[in-house]
């Protein structure tokens, strides 16, 4: 009986000794993490550094969208946003699908395939609100040149 006993209370020991062992290893992982993030944050070269890698950053895009912004002045006159083409370059074209335009549509497409344009995306407009115009004639159709 004893010896029953005691081996029972071994294999208690035991397992509380590996829950223990786990519980530890948790909390020193969470305090691992808590130390890093201390550390990031008190830091101050660490933190110098993120500053100025997102002033950078920030400087980078500031400067992309003033260059988009400059080029976007030289495209608007190639764009006709009430006709079937809508705007072409060398390398993209873009049709608008019209209501009582269909042949024109067809025409225009059939010259940017010829010409080495793929149709790559549509951009359906829906059912009407007036139930006049049928689904999807407002539609735009958007064209890349392939080389």
């Amino acid at each position: 009986m004893m010896e029953q006993l005691t081996s029972h209370s071994m294999k208690l020991f035991g397992r509380n000794k590996q829950q223990q062992s786990e519980t530890d290893e948790i909390a020193a992982a969470e305090k691992l993490s808590q130390q890093n993030e201390l550390e990031k944050s008190t830091n101050p070269q660490s933190q110098a550094s993120r500053n100025q890698q997102q002033e950078q950053s920030d400087q980078s895009q500031k400067l992309a969208l003033q260059d988009l912004s400059e080029r976007a002045k030289s495209y608007k006159p190639k764009w006709d946003k009430n006709g079937v083409i809508q705007f072409k370059s060398e390398y993209i074209c873009i049709l608008q699908r019209k209501w009582r335009s269909q042949v024109e549509f067809i025409v225009a497409f059939e010259d940017l395939t010829r010409d080495g344009y793929r149709l790559m995306a549509i951009d359906s407009a829906g059912k009407s609100s007036d139930d006049i115009v049928p689904a999807g004639t407002e539609s735009y159709y958007y064209f890349q040149k392939m080389e």
